[in-house]
């Protein structure tokens, strides 16, 4: 809901210029919002895919990020047992719901909190239940790049230790957050 109302944000911005009350705007929006949800979640529904750059990997043009989807930010979660059992039932029915859509790219990053955490467990309920097959999904997470490669490693280590047991490999991994000219001097 969040990312629907993001997108529609654009088209208020006149209405309000022009003296209208916020609940005009408010409702247009849910409107707008549930005719985008209602396209989005028809059975025929197949999300497009086009090449990923030079590779013959075949991305879908949506992602399903894991940034948003977590539980909790920050280190407070260390392991599953934490986690509520309504929220990873929650973050399973989205990997499901995205895979019946035809969105197979799971996009995570270490500073998402427990996302990775929550990824890994859930893509593994996911395999397990016969879902999918691994080969059908595309995994992927960041780490922040680091002026000191032990820290970087440990990162790296905690970030793997999260998903690997539970999807065997990686197929995308990126630097996060590279905002600056000495980040880059930090992977070269």
């Amino acid at each position: 809901q969040i990312s629907v109302a993001r997108q529609l944000g654009w088209a208020f911005p006149s209405a309000r210029a022009a003296g209208k009350g916020p609940a005009e705007p408010a409702e247009a929006m849910r409107a707008r919002g549930d005719a985008l949800v209602a396209t989005a979640t028809l059975p025929s529904f197949a999300c497009p895919k086009v090449r990923f750059g030079k590779a013959e990997l075949q991305m879908p043009i949506v992602t399903c990020g894991g940034m948003r989807m977590q539980q909790s930010w920050g280190g407070a979660v260390q392991s599953m047992d934490q986690v509520s059992p309504e929220c990873q039932e929650n973050f399973v029915a989205i990997v499901k719901r995205a895979l019946a859509l035809g969105i197979n790219h799971f996009e995570t990053a270490r500073g998402y909190g427990c996302s990775e955490l929550q990824y890994g467990a859930a893509l593994r309920a996911v395999l397990d239940e016969g879902v999918c097959a691994r080969e059908a999904m595309i995994v992927q997470t960041k780490v922040a790049a680091s002026s000191d490669p032990e820290r970087f490693r440990a990162t790296m280590e905690t970030s793997m230790g999260h998903l690997l047991p539970a999807v065997g490999h990686i197929d995308l991994f990126a630097f996060h957050g590279i905002n600056r000219d000495e980040q880059l001097e930090w992977i070269t």
